[in-house]
């Protein structure tokens, strides 16, 4: 290997990985030192293959059957050698032994025949009337065979009804085809009597002091007092502060160490912001002088700037 001609140089992963993918090629190319008993290659790489081809013996090959074993899903085929010496081993799925499905259907009725979808119906598979029937499919190794039988199951249903819905607040709808119940509140349904009492007490209470606002004397505002009662409150609509124009955030300005620290704001709504200043970064030296947080001189970043880093060209001159 070469000499390294810029050894301060910093190395960056990037450069590992390269480093790496180098000395992989280095040693898997590599002549062996001396022969290895049994084996005829003379690299690293090629006796690594010729101990796989020697521990592997003859192959195998794996493959799923276009033609599965007879009375079988899907048959699943090791063989290993060729001609007489050929031996095989088969792994069998076996077939979904499932005899029938089970589930609810619903039959309608057409021109006073019965159709299950688009499949007419008759009372031989067990179909009397149209409604909900539960239906059986038969299978024979997984696979249907076109004999179905239906058992109605309306008796085990039970359809909700209306009752009599004069002067409800709310009203109910049901859809007889689909049995769907949905609800409405019509417009001016809902009446003081029909809201909790807390909720009246309310109202009455709002509009009974919205009422005494109006009756307010000398221009002045009403207030409460200690009993939650409206009184002559003696403020003026001028003792009030004017509503102020909302201020916009500021485009920056020049440059400069100072920033804005906080922004208090009084009852009247005046804000005072204050104002600090940015330090230097001091470093770290002992216990005692443990440095600073602050901002980078103009010294420190040209050092930054100054750092060599290591490229793949360097590692290269190692593999000269």
């Amino acid at each position: 290997m070469a000499e390294i001609t810029n050894p301060t140089s910093i190395v960056r992963m990037q450069q590992l990985a390269y480093f790496k993918a180098k000395l992989d090629s280095l040693f898997q190319t590599k002549n062996l030192s001396s022969a290895i008993e049994g084996l005829t290659a003379t690299t690293v790489e090629g006796a690594i293959a010729e101990l796989l081809t020697k521990a592997l013996g003859t192959e195998i090959t794996f493959e799923k059957l276009q033609t599965p074993n007879t009375g079988k899903a899907a048959t699943y085929r090791f063989t290993k050698g060729t001609g007489a010496s050929q031996v095989t081993m088969d792994i069998d799925i076996e077939k979904d032994k499932m005899n029938a499905t089970i589930g609810f259907v619903t039959i309608r009725e057409e021109g006073g025949k019965y159709y299950d979808g688009s499949t007419e119906v008759t009372a031989a598979d067990g179909v009397t009337g149209a409604g909900v029937y539960l239906k059986s499919q038969e299978l024979a190794d997984g696979t249907a065979t076109g004999v179905n039988k239906y058992v109605s199951a309306e008796a085990v249903i039970e359809y909700i009804t209306l009752g009599d819905q004069t002067g409800k607040v709310v009203t109910l709808a049901l859809d007889p085809a689909t049995h769907k119940l949905t609800a409405d509140i019509g417009d001016g349904a809902v009446t003081m009597a029909k809201l909790a009492q807390n909720v009246q007490d309310i109202l009455n209470s709002v509009a009974d002091k919205a009422e005494k606002v109006s009756g307010a004397t000398n221009g002045n505002f009403a207030g409460l007092d200690a009993n939650g009662n409206l009184t002559d409150s003696g403020k003026k609509p001028t003792d009030f502060k004017e509503v102020q124009s909302p201020v916009t955030d500021p485009a920056a300005n020049g440059e400069a160490y100072e920033f804005i620290s906080g922004v208090s704001q009084d009852a009247q709504g005046v804000i005072t912001p204050a104002k600090k200043v940015i330090p230097d970064a001091a470093p770290y030296v002992d216990a005692q002088n443990e440095g600073k947080k602050g901002l980078m001189s103009a010294a420190d970043k040209a050092k930054l700037d100054a750092i060599a880093y290591a490229a793949n060209s360097d590692i290269d001159e190692i593999f000269a």
